[in-house]
């Protein structure tokens, strides 16, 4: 059940390949280092432009990026 309280937080830490590195996904998306070092450890709740790009990169739904979180 879903209350008030609750927020989707964006985290990219599923989806990161072995390969990636901070300032290459920060380049490919367009957004700092400081932002990707967030939405990796799930602290950054991120736009719904950052969360359309992150997918797009990535290649999966939207909804597999994001977590559920109460407060």
């Amino acid at each position: 059940m879903y209350t008030l309280g609750m927020k989707a937080v964006l985290n990219i830490s599923k989806v990161w390949k072995p390969n990636d590195t901070v300032g290459k996904v920060a380049e490919a998306l367009g957004v700092s280092r400081k932002t990707v070092s967030q939405l990796k450890k799930g602290t950054e709740k991120g736009d719904w432009i950052t969360l359309i790009k992150v997918s797009e990169y990535y290649g999966v739904k939207l909804e597999e990026l994001l977590e559920i979180e109460d407060d």
